[in-house]
Protein backbone atom coordinates (compact mmCIF):
# COMPACT_ATOMS: atom_id res chain seq x y z
CA UNK A 1 0.00 0.00 0.00
CA UNK A 2 1.98 3.17 1.13
CA UNK A 3 5.33 1.78 0.14
CA UNK A 4 3.41 1.10 -3.58
CA UNK A 5 2.35 4.95 -2.92
CA UNK A 6 5.73 6.57 -2.22
CA UNK A 7 7.01 4.20 -4.98
CA UNK A 8 4.76 5.91 -7.77
CA UNK A 9 4.90 9.43 -6.34
CA UNK A 10 8.86 9.36 -6.77
CA UNK A 11 8.85 7.68 -10.29
CA UNK A 12 5.84 9.38 -11.83
CA UNK A 13 5.10 12.54 -10.26
CA UNK A 14 8.41 13.98 -8.54
CA UNK A 15 7.48 13.40 -5.06
CA UNK A 16 4.51 15.85 -5.63
CA UNK A 17 1.21 14.88 -3.84
CA UNK A 18 -0.89 17.25 -5.81
CA UNK A 19 0.41 15.74 -9.29
CA UNK A 20 -0.87 12.56 -8.10
CA UNK A 21 -4.39 14.27 -7.20
CA UNK A 22 -4.33 16.00 -10.36
CA UNK A 23 -3.94 12.71 -12.85
CA UNK A 24 -6.81 11.41 -10.39
CA UNK A 25 -8.86 14.64 -11.11
CA UNK A 26 -8.09 14.13 -15.08
CA UNK A 27 -8.82 10.48 -15.10
CA UNK A 28 -12.06 11.00 -13.59
CA UNK A 29 -12.99 13.97 -16.24
CA UNK A 30 -11.88 12.06 -19.20
CA UNK A 31 -14.43 9.62 -18.06
CA UNK A 32 -17.07 11.52 -17.09
CA UNK A 33 -16.97 13.65 -20.51
CA UNK A 34 -15.54 11.63 -22.55
CA UNK A 35 -16.27 7.83 -21.41
CA UNK A 36 -13.06 7.07 -21.79
CA UNK A 37 -12.54 3.30 -20.32
CA UNK A 38 -9.37 4.02 -20.29
CA UNK A 39 -9.32 6.61 -18.16
CA UNK A 40 -11.66 4.86 -15.89
CA UNK A 41 -9.58 1.88 -15.20
CA UNK A 42 -6.47 4.43 -14.29
CA UNK A 43 -8.71 6.75 -11.79
CA UNK A 44 -9.69 3.13 -10.06
CA UNK A 45 -6.45 1.99 -9.53
CA UNK A 46 -4.99 5.28 -8.36
CA UNK A 47 -8.48 5.44 -5.76
CA UNK A 48 -8.24 1.92 -4.87
CA UNK A 49 -4.44 2.34 -4.11
CA UNK A 50 -5.00 5.13 -2.24
CA UNK A 51 -8.04 3.67 -0.35
CA UNK A 52 -5.94 0.07 0.35
CA UNK A 53 -3.44 1.84 2.82
CA UNK A 54 -4.78 2.63 5.80
CA UNK A 55 -0.71 3.28 6.99
CA UNK A 56 -0.60 6.24 4.83
CA UNK A 57 -3.59 8.22 6.70
CA UNK A 58 -1.57 8.55 10.06
CA UNK A 59 1.90 9.03 7.49
CA UNK A 60 0.26 11.98 5.48
CA UNK A 61 -2.95 12.96 7.18
CA UNK A 62 -3.26 16.49 5.36
CA UNK A 63 -2.32 15.17 2.07
CA UNK A 64 -5.18 11.58 2.44
CA UNK A 65 -7.60 14.18 4.06
CA UNK A 66 -7.42 16.37 0.97
CA UNK A 67 -7.55 12.75 -1.36
CA UNK A 68 -10.96 12.13 0.46
CA UNK A 69 -12.18 15.36 -0.27
CA UNK A 70 -11.46 15.27 -4.13
CA UNK A 71 -13.26 11.62 -4.21
CA UNK A 72 -15.99 13.36 -2.57
CA UNK A 73 -16.21 15.81 -4.90
CA UNK A 74 -16.20 13.58 -7.98
CA UNK A 75 -18.64 11.27 -6.20
CA UNK A 76 -21.52 13.56 -6.46
CA UNK A 77 -21.17 13.95 -10.14
CA UNK A 78 -21.27 10.27 -11.11
CA UNK A 79 -24.96 8.93 -12.16
CA UNK A 80 -26.84 7.37 -9.55
CA UNK A 81 -26.54 3.96 -11.13
CA UNK A 82 -22.53 4.23 -11.81
CA UNK A 83 -22.14 1.51 -8.85
CA UNK A 84 -24.47 -1.22 -10.66
CA UNK A 85 -23.32 -0.78 -14.12
CA UNK A 86 -21.09 -3.46 -15.62
CA UNK A 87 -18.27 -1.16 -16.06
CA UNK A 88 -17.87 -0.58 -12.48
CA UNK A 89 -20.07 -3.45 -10.93
CA UNK A 90 -17.24 -5.03 -9.39
CA UNK A 91 -17.81 -2.19 -6.73
CA UNK A 92 -13.64 -1.12 -6.62
CA UNK A 93 -14.64 1.19 -3.33
CA UNK A 94 -16.80 -1.46 -1.40
CA UNK A 95 -13.25 -2.25 0.28
CA UNK A 96 -11.96 0.38 1.36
Amino acid sequence: GSERIAELLRERFSGDWRELLAEIQVGFVLFLVLSSLEALEAWKGLVALLCSSGSLMRQKPDDMAEFVRVLRRQLEHVPADFFRDEISSANFLGPA
